[in-house]
């Protein structure tokens, strides 16, 4: 099994955007850093399922993170590479305001795949 079948064991839908983070982040890497913000969003409600936290409705990704640690449903490690998703999906979101250069998006991407990987092996063992 590859790491894309992996993701689809955890969630069709999470195995889709990290999939299609992986397949294009080396052309596109502000989209895949987006494609990977989704698949926080995706694993914070899992999480938050599996664990008793119900989300606010207008819940953004930095509140439901901060639910979830408060929660003791995920650990600071856990939060820290949650929190990392956050961030450089919103700055492949919003690349006016950060980084101009392509290998800047490309690093951002590579670290956020890997931490990806981390979250998903640390869900796939939860859920």
């Amino acid at each position: 099994m590859n790491d894309i079948e992996f993701a689809r064991t955890i969630s069709p839908r999470i195995g889709t955007l990290y999939g299609e983070a992986k397949g294009c982040h080396t052309e596109l890497p502000a989209h895949a850093l987006n494609c990977l913000r989704g698949t926080c969003h995706l694993l914070c409600d899992l999480l938050a399922e599996h664990g008793g936290v119900a989300f606010p409705v207008t819940g953004d990704l930095d509140r439901k993170i901060y639910l979830l640690f408060s929660h003791d449903v995920v650990d600071s490690e856990t939060r820290e590479r949650l929190t990392q998703l956050r961030v450089n999906g919103n700055k492949g979101a919003h690349p006016e305001k950060f980084f101009q250069a392509h290998s800047d998006f490309l690093a951002l991407a590579d670290q956020s795949l890997g931490s990806t990987c981390v979250l998903l092996e640390m869900a796939h063992r939860r859920l």
